[in-house]
């Protein structure tokens, strides 16, 4: 069972996601198709900015959004969630993918002065990439891929790999 992560201080007895189901198997991820969940995550991220934005005590903010804290929505495993996801709750990786760029935004606008990070793989990474140089100052690429042997870590055509930001963000 994949879990939302959303703590039971949170979420109280209330599901805070979507189940998602296959067989056996069950997945469980955030509302990011919800404006009031998303309105709760952005508040919650403005009042942790209020507190901590120029604080000496901390170096960098990495900012996680899906599985793995990276800009993914589901991770297959056990079943293809990627394609259940879209069965069961159409739209929902399009809204993820909104959020994910709305999401930087409110970031950099909590915390102006901040080193932030985008853990920025795998999915999406062209656009986070160029939404990242928007900010001033730009919002820093964490990569959770690193390695540069990897089948994907050159893209062609319009398929982006998983280094192909790098070059593109130096500078």
């Amino acid at each position: 069972v994949y879990n939302s992560g959303v703590p039971s201080v949170v979420s109280g007895s209330r599901r805070v996601g979507h189940l998602l189901t296959s067989g056996g198997y069950k997945c469980e991820i955030p509302a990011f198709d919800s404006s009031g969940w998303k309105a709760a995550y952005y508040a919650a991220v403005r009042a942790f900015g209020a507190q901590y934005d120029g604080d000496p005590r901390i170096s960098a903010i990495f900012i996680q959004t899906g599985v793995d804290g990276e800009t993914q929505l589901v991770k297959s495993g056990y079943a293809n969630w990627a394609s259940i996801v879209d069965q069961q709750v159409g739209g929902l990786q399009y809204r993820f993918k909104q959020f994910i760029l709305e999401a930087m935004s409110v970031w950099r606008e909590a915390f102006p002065t901040t080193p932030l990070f985008i853990a920025n793989a795998p999915g999406w990474r062209r656009e986070t990439a160029e939404h990242a140089l928007t900010f001033s100052p730009p919002i820093g690429m964490q990569h959770c891929g690193m390695w540069t042997d990897s089948g994907n870590h050159k893209g062609y055509g319009n398929a982006v790999g998983s280094w192909d930001m790098y070059e593109q963000y130096q500078g």
